[in-house]
C-alpha cells in the first residue's frame, strides 16, 4: 500500500492531469482522472482551505449509499484563500471543457452539441453575499467500499447518526476531495468528485480583517462623517497530510468506481439548468466558463476535415 500524496491547490499543475480509457460498462460513460507527480500516477485529492458552511447538513437516505449532503458557499477566511478556490475550480472546468474539445472524436459522446456542467453551483433569488461566489455541493457516500469520514477539529471523527446534531450551520469546513472522473451522460458531461474527509471547526461567523489601507477619503472634510467599510477576511494555515490508499485499482493504475457507486454518480447528474450556447468550436477557439452565469454551457465543436 503506497502512501498518496494531497496537494493544496496551490501546487497543482492542471497540465499534469491524465485520463484514462473511457469505461462505457454503464450507461453512464466514464473516463478516470490521474495526477502525473514526478513521473508517477496518483490520485488527484485536493484539500480545500476552511470554506464557510452556513447550512445545515441535509440527509437523503441514511440507509443509502449516498447518505447526506453539505454544500459549502465559496468563502474563506481570507479574500486571499476565497479567490484561490473560486478561480482553481474555474480553471479546472476551462481545462475539462478543453480537453473535452480535443477529445470530441475520441470519447464516448453520441453528439457533437455537449453541454457542460459547472462544478460551481449558483444561487438564485438570494441576496444573502455569502452566496455571491456560488457553492460547491458534496454528497456523502457510504458502501462497503469507500465512506465518507467527517471530524471534529480535535480529530474525533463523527457518527454518522450524530451528523445532525453537530454539522450545522455557522461552522468552517475543511475538506479532501478526488477529482475522480469525467462522466458523460447523453448530451451532457461534468466532474465526478469524491469526498473524502471533512474536518469542522466549530462555531464563528467569517472574519473580517482590515488587511490593507482601508481610509475613505473625505471630500467635505466634515469631521462628522461616520463610514462603513466592509473588508474580508483573515488568514488560515494548511498542512500537507497523506492518506493510505485503500481502493482496488485497474491495471492502468486508474482508481475504478464500484458499481454502486456508478449508479449513484447519477444523483451528480441532472439536467436542470443547462442552456445551449450555440458556438462553433476551432482549433483556436474556447469557451471560458469565467463568463458564463449558468451552471452549464454548450461546446459544439466543428466538423473535422
Amino acid at each position: 500500500m503506497n502512501n498518496i500524496k494531497i496537494y493544496k491547490i496551490n501546487e497543482i499543475n492542471l497540465n499534469n492531469i491524465i485520463y484514462s480509457k473511457p469505461d462505457e460498462s454503464s450507461e453512464t460513460k466514464l473516463i478516470y482522472l490521474k495526477y502525473n507527480h514526478n513521473s508517477h500516477k496518483t490520485p488527484l485529492l485536493i484539500q480545500l482551505p476552511d470554506l464557510y458552511m452556513i447550512d445545515d447538513i441535509k440527509e437523503l437516505n441514511i440507509n443509502s449509499n449516498v447518505t447526506h449532503e453539505i454544500l459549502l458557499p465559496i468563502i474563506g477566511k481570507t479574500d486571499e484563500t476565497t479567490n484561490q478556490v473560486k478561480n482553481f475550480i474555474e480553471s479546472l472546468d476551462n481545462k475539462v471543457i478543453n480537453d473535452v474539445q480535443n477529445h470530441i472524436n475520441i470519447w464516448p459522446f453520441k453528439t457533437n452539441e455537449i453541454k457542460y456542467k459547472l462544478t460551481t453551483k449558483h444561487v438564485n433569488n438570494t441576496t444573502n453575499k455569502i452566496y455571491s461566489n456560488g457553492i460547491l455541493k458534496f454528497k456523502l457516500l457510504k458502501s462497503k467500499s469507500f465512506k465518507t469520514n467527517i471530524y471534529k477539529s480535535n480529530k474525533e471523527i463523527i457518527n454518522d447518526n450524530m451528523y445532525k446534531k453537530i454539522i450545522t450551520g455557522n461552522n468552517y469546513i475543511k475538506s479532501i476531495i478526488e477529482i475522480a472522473a469525467i462522466w458523460i451522460k447523453n448530451d451532457t458531461v461534468g466532474l465526478y468528485i469524491r469526498p473524502h474527509q471533512f474536518r469542522i471547526s466549530e462555531g464563528g461567523e467569517p472574519i473580517h480583517v482590515l488587511n490593507k489601507y482601508s481610509f475613505i477619503e473625505d471630500t467635505e472634510m466634515d469631521i462628522n462623517n461616520v463610514y462603513d467599510t466592509e473588508i474580508n477576511n483573515d488568514t488560515c494555515e494548511d498542512k500537507h497530510n497523506t492518506i493510505k490508499e485503500n481502493e482496488s485499482e485497474q491495471e492502468n493504475n486508474f482508481t475504478m468506481c464500484s458499481e454502486t457507486e456508478k449508479n449513484k454518480i447519477n444523483d451528480y447528474i441532472t439536467q436542470s439548468n443547462t442552456i445551449p450556447i450555440f458556438e462553433k468550436f476551432d482549433n483556436n477557439n474556447s469557451v471560458n466558463a469565467n463568463s458564463l452565469d449558468s451552471d452549464d454551457l454548450m461546446i459544439m465543436e466543428s466538423s473535422s476535415d
